[in-house]
Order: C-alpha cells, then structure tokens, then sequence
C-alpha cells in the first residue's frame, strides 16, 4: 500500500520511558512500512516487540517481518466491537449486529 510514496508526519518525537520507546507524531498517519522507525534511528529488527496504533494499514508490510501480530480492540470511537455501543434507530436485525444472518443479495437493501 502506498509503495515507494513520500508521507508527510509534520513534527514528530521521539520519547523514552525506561527501555521504552515511543515515537509520536502531530499528524496522524498509518504505519505501512519502516520508514518512522529509520527516520528516529531505531533498528525495528533489534526490537522484541512493536506496537502499532493501526487497524489494517500496517499487515502489507509488516505481515511477512513480524513473528506475530496479537490485534487489539481497545474501546473508542473505532473500536470494532459493536456491543460496546448503544445504538437507536438501527434495524439490529442485519449483519453485522446479527452475526448469523445469511447476506442474499436479492433481498439486499437498495
């Protein structure tokens, strides 16, 4: 995903709390690659465990680098999990409120 394209991460640091290293940005961005690793001077392959904040950006490259990716689903306003949510006026009876309905798409909403 976005192979070889420049990305623009404004002021970004880089913050130690004991052996931790944390890098942040003023900008959001998606991690797709090493690139905010290098940029800080941080050999991501002398790490034992990187966290990424990202949904899904991040698999193209780092799915093949990584020796496992653990996914998380912390509460928010993207947070996946969709009980952790009151909703009002939705017709709960479709995908993906209800996980065993079957998708046809002759009876699909239009």
């Amino acid at each position: 995903m976005g192979k070889g394209s420049v990305m623009d991460m404004r002021l970004t640091a880089l913050l130690q709390v004991g052996n931790v290293k944390i890098i942040v940005g003023s900008k959001a961005n998606q991690t797709m690659d090493k690139g905010p690793f290098q940029m800080m001077g941080i050999d991501y392959e002398q790490m034992h465990i990187l966290g990424l904040k990202s949904s899904q950006h991040f698999r193209g490259w780092w799915q093949d680098k990584a020796a496992a990716i653990c996914p998380s689903d912390p509460p928010g306003i993207h947070c996946g999990d969709l009980e952790m949510f009151t909703f009002q006026n939705v017709n709960q009876t479709y995908y993906p409120f209800d996980m065993n309905r079957e998708w046809d798409p002759a009876t699909a909403i239009k």
